[in-house]
C-alpha cells in the first residue's frame, strides 16, 4: 500500500485521470494515444497526461495532495454528466473548476507561457546588448513619453545619457548577458504556475463562474487533445487554447467522453454547438505533445497528421504584443 501511494505521489497528472476514462477503449482502462512522428500506442490512463514530480519534489506534495482532494469531488460530478448526460442544478460550480483547473494546471499551459518568456528573455537580451539598438533616438523618445504617461517626467536628453554611460560602462553589456543567458524560462514559469495554484486552487472557478453550461453529444468519436479546453469562435470556423478565452467571442468547448462535450458560454449562446470533425482537428492541432481517443481508425491518424501544426500559439501571440521598434532589428 505504501509503494502504491508513493508511486502515485510521484506521477502527477497535468491532464486528470477522470478525464481520461471518459477516453477508454471500451472494457479496459487504456486509451489510444498519439503522438508526433511516432506510431499510436495503447496505454493505461495512469500512464498519460503526467510527469514525474510535474508539481514539485517529495517536499512539496501539498499541492498535488489539494489537486486529488478537489479531483475526487469534480471527479463525482463529471462521472454522473457523462452516465445521466445532463448537468443537475447547482453542479454548475464544479463545471467551472474544471474547466479553470485544466487551463491553469496543464503542461500546455506550462509549455506555452514558457515558450513566450524565452521569446521576451531572448528579445530583451539581444536589445539591452544592442549598442546600435540602445543609442536609437526615437526609442529613447518612446521610452521618455511612457514614462510621462505614467506621471514620471525624464527630459529625453537626460534618459539619453543615462543610456550612453549605461553603453559604455566597462563589461555592462556583458553581464547583462550572463544574467539572461542563466535564466531558465521553463523553471521560472513552473515555480510561477506552482506558487499560483498553491495560492487561487479554491478560486480557479470564478473566472467561469457566470458562464451557462450545456452538453453535446454526437455518434462520433470526439479526442482529447493535451490542450484540454478550447475556446471555439462562435462563427465556427477557428479555435485557440482556453486561457484566450472571449466570452463576447467565443465557446468553451472540452470533450469529457468519446462522445459528450462540455460546453460554456454566455447564456446568449446557450445551446450552440460545434462541427466534431473540425473540433478534433483544432484540438489536435493546437496540442503540442499528443492526443488521445478510444479507438485507432483513419480519422484519428488524419487528426494526428495535423497534431501541433498550430502549437505555437503562445509565441505568435507573444510576437504580436511586442512593439514594432523591437521587432525585426538585428
Amino acid at each position: 500500500m505504501t509503494e502504491v501511494i508513493k508511486q502515485v505521489a510521484i506521477n502527477q497528472h497535468y491532464l486528470p485521470q477522470l478525464l481520461l476514462r471518459g477516453f477508454c477503449i471500451p472494457g479496459s482502462n487504456q486509451v489510444w494515444v498519439f503522438r508526433r512522428n511516432a506510431a499510436p500506442f495503447r496505454t493505461n490512463v495512469r500512464n498519460v497526461g503526467a510527469e514525474r514530480f510535474f508539481y514539485g519534489c517529495p517536499s512539496e506534495q501539498d499541492l498535488e495532495r489539494a489537486l486529488s482532494d478537489r479531483e475526487a469531488k469534480i471527479g463525482y460530478v463529471v462521472s454522473k454528466v457523462r452516465t445521466e448526460e445532463l448537468i443537475a442544478p447547482g453542479t454548475e460550480p464544479i463545471l467551472a473548476e474544471l474547466m479553470a483547473q485544466l487551463v491553469a494546471r496543464s503542461k500546455h499551459t506550462r509549455l506555452g507561457f514558457s515558450e513566450g518568456s524565452a521569446f521576451a528573455l531572448d528579445l530583451v537580451r539581444e536589445r539591452l546588448t544592442d549598442e546600435d539598438f540602445l543609442a536609437d533616438e526615437v526609442l529613447v523618445s518612446r521610452v521618455a513619453e511612457s514614462l510621462r504617461e505614467k506621471g514620471v517626467t525624464v527630459p529625453p536628453a537626460v534618459l539619453a545619457n543615462f543610456v550612453r554611460k549605461f553603453r559604455h560602462a566597462p563589461g555592462i553589456l556583458s553581464s547583462v548577458k550572463a544574467v539572461f543567458d542563466a535564466m531558465d524560462p521553463y523553471e521560472m514559469v513552473k515555480k510561477a504556475q506552482t506558487e499560483f495554484l498553491e495560492r487561487d486552487l479554491l478560486t480557479l472557478g470564478s473566472r467561469f463562474a457566470n458562464l451557462a453550461w450545456w452538453l453535446m453529444s454526437t455518434d462520433a468519436s470526439l479526442v482529447l487533445g493535451d490542450v484540454g479546453p478550447i475556446a471555439f469562435s462562435v462563427e465556427g470556423d477557428s479555435a485557440k487554447p482556453a486561457v484566450f478565452y472571449s466570452p463576447a467571442e467565443d465557446l468553451l468547448v472540452l470533450p469529457i467522453s468519446s462522445s459528450l462535450a462540455l460546453v460554456g458560454g454566455a447564456a446568449a449562446l446557450s445551446g450552440r454547438e460545434v462541427m466534431v470533425s473540425k473540433m478534433n482537428r483544432l484540438s489536435a492541432e493546437l496540442s503540442v505533445e499528443f492526443f488521445v481517443a478510444n479507438q485507432s481508425q483513419q480519422e484519428e491518424l488524419d487528426f494526428q497528421a495535423d497534431l501541433g501544426k498550430r502549437g505555437d500559439y503562445w509565441r505568435r501571440q507573444f510576437e504580436k504584443s511586442v512593439p514594432r521598434d523591437w521587432r525585426g532589428r538585428s
